[in-house]
């Protein structure tokens, strides 16, 4: 015959057992936010080469020497587009390669003017990056914002 404190004590350690249980389930299905706070360089490159233009190998260098950072622009539409301008933030880039015109499939390494976002070798940078481009057979332009920043190493 059990006690009333070996009752109670049982029902503490169930009870326990429960609480550690469901905060485990909390963890899990929330995914542990605060291990994964930003978004790698491989994630956002991921994201960047499906883009409909996409940014391939970004080189961008915190000298402020025109033409030492790079970008490869490729064409993921299915019709020529010309490349007017890319924006770093609420910043627009002088670039040397612009306008650049990319049949579908082509890409392009453009040479930029500026070192935006880069202020220091080795810092890192992460920036929301917009291209406007337009539509060659029809003139229609469009604008392209990530969803997703491009993030990396400065060089």
């Amino acid at each position: 015959m059990a006690t009333r404190s070996q009752s109670s004590t049982e029902y503490l350690v169930i009870l326990a057992a429960v609480v550690i249980i469901a905060l485990a389930v909390v963890g899990v299905l929330t995914g542990f936010p605060a291990l994964t706070r930003g978004i790698s360089a491989k994630e956002a490159l991921a994201y960047w080469q499906s883009a409909d233009i996409s940014v391939e190998k970004p080189y961008l260098s915190s000298s402020s020497t025109a033409g030492t950072s790079k970008v490869t622009l490729r064409n993921n539409q299915n019709f020529v587009v010309t490349v007017n301008d890319i924006r770093f933030g609420a910043s627009s880039v002088e670039d040397s390669g612009l306008p650049a015109s990319l049949n579908p499939g082509e890409s392009k390494t453009i040479g930029l003017a500026a070192q935006v976002p880069c202020t220091s070798s080795g810092g890192t940078y992460s920036v929301i990056v917009s291209i406007n481009y337009m539509d060659t057979s029809n003139s229609a332009n469009y604008t392209f914002t990530g969803t997703r920043p491009l993030t990396g190493t400065c060089q």
